[in-house]
C-alpha cells in the first residue's frame, strides 16, 4: 500500500493495485524485507503399523546394520532391531555381512522375542535373501532406493545409536565377548528410558520399555568389592572396570545426542502452531 500510495501522488495508473503488486512480487530487495522464515511442514499422521495393538513387542520392527567397527583389527557389525510401536530396541553383534551370519543373529532375535509380522528394512542384498529364506506368514517392507530420506520412523533412532556407538567403540581394543556384553547392557540401558512423565515423587515410577519387555534392568554397581587376589581375580575386575566405561562413555553420548534431538522436536512442533 505504501508503494501505491507513493505513486499516486504523481501519477494514476489504471489497475494500480494490480500492477503494484506484480512488480514488487518480482522485487528481489522487496522480498528481503518481507519473506518470511522457513516453517517446517506438519508432520504426516503415522501409518498403520506403528499404531497396531500387538501382544507382544518386536512384532512389528525395523532392522538396519551399522558401519563396521573395528574390534581387535577386525571388522564387526552390529544388527539393529526396533520395535515400531514402542521404539524398544535390541543389537546383535555381527562378524561379517553375510546372510548366514545376518540369518542366524535374526533367528537369535525371534528367539528373545516374538515373531514378526511386518518388517521395514532398507534394499540390501542381505535382507532380500533373508526374505526368500523364510517362509513365514508377514509382511517385509523395503524402503525405495536412493531415497535415504525415508523410513523416518527408525531412522531417526537408528541414526543416534550409531552415532553413539562408533563413538564409543573408537580405538577400543576389546573381545568379542565383551564387546558383546556391552551391546546386550546397552540395549536394555536404552529401553530403561522412560516414557512418561518423570515425577519428583520417589513413589511414581515411569512408565519405561523394560515394563513391556518385562525386565528389570540394573547395571552392577562401579565399586565392586573385589580384591584381586589371584590372576583370575584381577582379570575380572578389569574386565568389569573396562565394561563399566565402554557403558557409562555411550551413556553421555547418547543422552547427550538425545535431548538435544527431542529438545529440536519440541522446538520444532511449537513452531508450528
Amino acid at each position: 500500500m505504501h508503494t501505491l500510495n507513493s505513486i499516486r501522488k504523481r501519477y494514476w495508473i489504471p489497475k494500480g493495485r494490480a500492477a503494484v503488486f506484480h512488480v514488487v512480487h518480482k522485487c528481489y530487495h522487496c522480498k528481503r524485507f518481507t519473506a518470511r522464515p522457513f516453517r517446517q511442514p506438519a508432520q504426516s499422521q503415522l501409518p498403520d503399523f506403528r499404531l497396531q495393538a500387538t501382544t507382544m513387542l518386536f512384532t512389528n520392527i525395523g532392522i538396519d546394520i551399522t558401519g563396521h567397527l573395528w574390534v581387535n583389527r577386525l571388522k564387526r557389525y552390529v544388527l539393529l532391531v526396533t520395535d515400531l510401536v514402542t521404539r524398544a530396541v535390541d543389537l546383535e553383534l555381527l562378524e561379517n555381512m553375510s546372510t548366514n551370519e545376518i540369518f542366524l543373529a535374526f533367528r537369535r532375535i525371534i528367539a528373545r522375542h516374538a515373531e514378526p509380522h511386518f518388517i521395514l528394512s532398507n534394499n540390501a542384498p542381505q535382507f532380500q535373501r533373508l526374505e526368500e529364506m523364510y517362509t513365514h506368514d508377514w509382511t517385509w517392507k523395503y524402503n525405495p532406493k536412493f531415497l535415504p530420506w525415508m523410513a523416518g520412523t527408525y531412522k531417526r533412532m537408528m541414526a543416534l545409536l550409531k552415532n553413539a556407538l562408533f563413538r564409543t567403540f573408537h580405538g577400543y581394543a576389546i573381545s568379542d565377548t565383551l564387546l558383546r556384553t556391552a551391546l546386550a547392557e546397552i540395549a536394555a540401558m536404552l529401553n530403561q528410558r522412560p516414557l512418561t512423565y518423570v515425577s519428583k515423587a520417589l513413589e511414581d515410577q515411569p512408565l519405561t520399555l523394560n515394563d513391556f519387555l518385562r525386565a528389570q534392568f540394573c547395571l552392577l554397581k562401579e565399586n565392586v568389592s573385589l580384591t584381586p587376589t589371584t590372576p583370575t581375580a584381577a582379570q575380572l575386575v578389569h574386565l568389569h572396570k573396562q565394561s563399566m566405561e565402554i557403558i557409562n562413555h555411550f551413556w553421555s553420548i547418547w543422552r547427550s545426542s538425545y535431548n538435544t534431538y527431542v529438545n529440536r522436536e519440541i522446538l520444532i512442533n511449537f513452531r508450528n502452531k
